[in-house]
């Protein structure tokens, strides 16, 4: 059975919060993976795992969770509950599943590499944003105050291009610097982000307004 209770970025049990999402999967794996990356994507929310909507609404009767990430087997298991809160769900799908669930779910293609998961995820959850109103007041997206970043303007500018899929040597190029000016830039950022990963940079790079979505 998956732990159901919400988790910090301490790694702590939290109460309710305002930002809080559900996981319902019915691999373990699965729910542990997406834990970890939404607490790179919403740093302050707090994230509920199940293994299953009966798990869910057992102990939670009422559930109003600001997102709903879901597989396949529980959209179909519980239609009628996720059509009443549909522009909060994301279906979680491997490759092509065309006719196969039913109309107006938004889907996320698990079988992508990394980088192209993280965008299709992050255009996903900007859209449901879109469909809510108020949702900056809703603690949705986070306000400017909560998107400081550590970098300096020129490693914004590298982690912008990066993200944008431009090699060292063609960053080089267009900043007008050295190949190894280019790399320390990057190394600086593997310290200061703690990742090398593409799909981990491109997530801080839009939630801290350094890139638009569009441009990825």
């Amino acid at each position: 059975m998956h732990p159901s209770h919400p988790i910090h970025p301490s790694g702590h049990p939290t109460a309710m919060s305002q930002k809080h999402i559900a996981i319902v999967s019915h691999n373990a794996l699965v729910g542990i993976g997406l834990q970890a990356l939404f607490l790179r994507i919403v740093p302050q929310g707090s994230f509920f795992i199940f293994s299953s909507t009966e798990e869910m609404l057992a102990q939670h009767p009422k559930p109003d969770f600001l997102h709903y990430f879901i597989d396949s087997r529980a959209l179909l298991e519980q239609v009628t509950f996720y059509k009443s809160v549909q522009q909060r769900t994301f279906v979680l799908v491997q490759g092509d599943t065309s006719g196969q669930l039913p109309d107006g779910f938004r889907q996320i293609d698990m079988q992508v590499p990394e980088s192209e998961f993280v965008k299709h995820l992050l255009v996903r959850m900007q859209q449901g944003h879109q469909q809510i109103p108020n949702a900056r007041q809703k603690g949705i997206m986070p306000p400017k105050d909560e998107t400081k970043s550590p970098l300096t303007e020129r490693e914004k500018e590298v982690l912008r291009l990066i993200v944008k899929g431009y090699l060292n040597k063609e960053i080089a190029d267009k900043l007008n610097v050295e190949l190894t000016t280019i790399i320390t830039h990057r190394k600086n950022l593997t310290q200061k982000l703690g990742t090398k990963s593409i799909g981990a940079l491109t997530i801080f790079a839009v939630m801290h307004n350094i890139v638009r979505v569009e441009e990825i």
